[in-house]
């Protein structure tokens, strides 16, 4: 993306004037990640990965993850979810498709610095998205996966072997 792109962007979004230029944001592990100030605020631009895009179905299934966000954060269920223009929150600028997202101050966690609090409360999260009916039709037509206990137990000591040193 270039500079006409996330001028662009502001002016679809109404997000004000750019201030300063677009920052990459590290931990895009597929797709390329940018942040931009305006006079509206920060923003984040995911810039999506054209290999993925451009796949059959795939713009649908990215605004059926959008849609399936902003249920969840109706239902009070904490959720980054991407702004809607013209009911879409995927969006062709120049050769990309992007989300825009508003910027959220945080930090990532390693896998080996959560604590048992941030690890209850990432597992009553997902408790409470498991236990949400979020009437989708595509969502239903998938068959249950059954592990075996023996699977299960796989991944257990695969699990502790990663992390010896962890109390569970």
């Amino acid at each position: 993306m270039n500079a006409n792109s996330f001028l662009q962007i502001c002016q679809i979004y109404n997000l004000g004037k750019l201030i300063g230029n677009a920052e990459t944001v590290e931990g895009g592990l597929v797709h390329k990640i940018w942040r931009i100030k305006t006079t509206s605020g920060k923003y984040v631009i995911k810039e999506l990965n054209s290999e993925i895009i451009n796949k059959p179905k795939a713009l649908k299934l990215f605004e059926l993850s959008e849609t399936i966000a902003r249920q969840l954060k109706d239902k009070d269920i904490p959720a980054i979810t991407g702004l809607v223009i013209q009911n879409k929150a995927v969006h062709k600028i120049s050769d990309s498709f992007v989300i825009v997202y508003p910027w959220i101050e945080g930090k990532i966690l390693s896998a080996n610095a959560a604590s048992p609090e941030q690890a209850f409360l990432i597992g009553k999260t997902i408790g409470e998205i498991h236990r949400i009916n979020l009437n989708k039709p595509r969502l239903q037509n998938s068959p249950p996966n059954f592990f075996s206990n023996r699977h299960w137990q796989n991944l257990i000591n695969n699990f502790k072997k990663t992390f010896p040193k962890k109390r569970f």
